[in-house]
């Protein structure tokens, strides 16, 4: 990570999804340093919430499939009914199908628990 350059990172409004709290704040505090404003969710239900509070405006989204509450497939669809543009990264530990749905549900990529941090650093700044 320290080999990162953060000098080419534009900031970014970033909500992640993800039940797991140590991810959360692993991929929170990675993107802080990037300079990025984070907001974290435990589950679906939440992100979306904090999706549609007035004045949010995210840039980014970055959601586990398989979560309590509402899954991360579920979350996707209410997102694109309210904004078809905005980029959403999946993120699982299943490599069946909820890669197809992610991929179905117009996710810009999808990445495999564990994460390699990394080379996930690298493409959230070549985005």
């Amino acid at each position: 990570m320290d080999q990162l350059d953060n000098s080419r990172s534009k900031t970014r409004k970033v909500l992640i999804a993800d039940d797991n709290r140590e991810l959360r704040s692993l991929l929170g505090e990675l993107l802080a340093t990037f300079g990025h404003q984070v907001s974290c969710a435990e589950n679906g239900q939440r992100a979306l919430d904090m999706f549609l509070a007035p004045a949010s405006q995210y840039d980014l989204v970055i959601t586990d499939i398989c979560m309590p509450v509402m899954s991360g497939i579920e979350l996707i669809d209410h997102i694109r009914t309210y904004n078809r543009e905005i980029r959403i990264i999946a993120i699982t530990g299943y490599a069946d199908m909820g890669m197809l749905d992610a991929v179905k549900h117009g996710c810009v990529e999808l990445f495999y628990k564990p994460l390699n941090i990394p080379a996930f650093a690298e493409y959230i700044e070549s985005i």
